[in-house]
């Protein structure tokens, strides 16, 4: 999130550096583990965009998208599990996101990820 708090209570670095003098003159933790509590159900509960209806064009982009093989890596929709509150619980959500593969690459080598696409769509897709 950017924001010191009790799990976290030092600055993050850039490029393993410091923070330049000056640029967060916040004193360290910025949140209290109540505030920051808040903060992250706030955003654990924003709802996505809802999916608008898909124009003629964006009906066929949608085809395309699939047909391919991108759709393969950054898929359409993922869907959660359980979660003790109701409204995360079991969802689809349309983000089109290679978060799963992602995913799957960090636990196998975290330095690489790699896209499904088929060779003829080389410089078109990116999974990156």
């Amino acid at each position: 999130m950017g924001i010191t708090n009790p799990a976290k209570p030092k600055e993050e670095t850039i490029g393993g550096n410091p923070l330049p003098a000056g640029v967060d003159p916040a004193p360290d933790a910025e949140l209290n583990q109540q505030d920051f509590d808040a903060a992250n159900a706030f955003v654990q509960l924003l709802a996505p965009p809802r999916r608008q209806p898909l124009s003629i064009g964006a009906l066929k982009g949608y085809y395309e998208f699939a047909k391919i093989g991108c759709a393969a890596c950054q898929v359409p929709a993922l869907f959660t599990g359980y979660n003790r509150v109701s409204a995360l619980s079991y969802k689809r959500v349309y983000a089109y996101t290679d978060l799963l593969l992602r995913t799957a690459e960090r636990r196998r080598a975290p330095a690489t990820a790699t896209c499904a696409c088929r060779p003829q769509t080389a410089g078109r897709c990116s999974s990156s």
